[in-house]
């Protein structure tokens, strides 16, 4: 279900703007006007638990902001086993950039693994938002760039670093995952099967 933002909201969406003002502000920064410009091309939508925010053979036409919650993006192998890709938690952006760019099917899933709360802006609006204040374009650039490069080294990780030494890093970068998401979907992200995983937890 999805409601339109509006500025003179609760609180709570309040908080919600701050926390999104506080993830922008450290690439760009913004006018007041600027801002007001912003939120007015934004959408606010609520997932429930288990709800798709993307399914394979829809096109991604969409970025997202988490301000409270939990997404995974994940596809399926030719076995038809989850291979999961990223865990998107608060302060996250979130799409499936290749089909975004493309304006082809997604070939990814993206599924709400709590009740999740989040900010969209459409394609559409995001156009209007790269005519109006060019500067965001230079800041979906840098989170285009950050994505890549997120991927690549995990990829080379994947290759050159032991499982274990994999598990122990991620659990250091993101500590809380371990209790919002099962051991199976963390041995997926890893590469590596659950006994495995479930091995190394119980050598530590």
């Amino acid at each position: 279900m999805s409601k339109s933002f509006n500025l003179n909201l609760d609180k709570e969406i309040g908080l919600n703007e701050n926390s999104i003002k506080a993830n922008i502000v450290k690439h760009i920064k913004l006018t007041d006007s600027e801002w007001d410009i912003f939120f007015s091309l934004l959408d606010n939508k609520t997932y429930n638990k288990g709800e798709f925010v993307l399914k394979p053979g829809e096109v991604c036409n969409f970025h997202g902001f988490i301000l409270s919650g939990f997404l995974r993006t994940y596809f399926l192998d030719k076995k038809e086993h989850e291979i999961n890709l990223v865990f998107h938690t608060e302060d996250w952006w979130f799409a499936d950039i290749a089909s975004f760019v493309s304006e082809a099917p997604s070939k990814l899933n993206i599924v709400a693994m709590e009740d999740t709360v989040v900010f969209i802006i459409s394609r559409e609006n995001l156009e209007i938002l790269f005519e109006k204040i060019p500067k965001f374009e230079r800041f979906f650039r840098i989170l285009n760039q950050r994505t890549f490069a997120a991927l690549m080294g995990r990829y080379i990780d994947e290759i050159a670093t032991p499982a274990k030494d994999r598990y122990f890093k991620f659990i250091e970068m993101r500590p809380t995952i371990l209790n919002r998401v099962s051991l199976q979907h963390i041995a997926s992200f890893l590469g590596m099967t659950k006994e495995y995983l479930s091995k190394i937890r119980s050598d530590k």
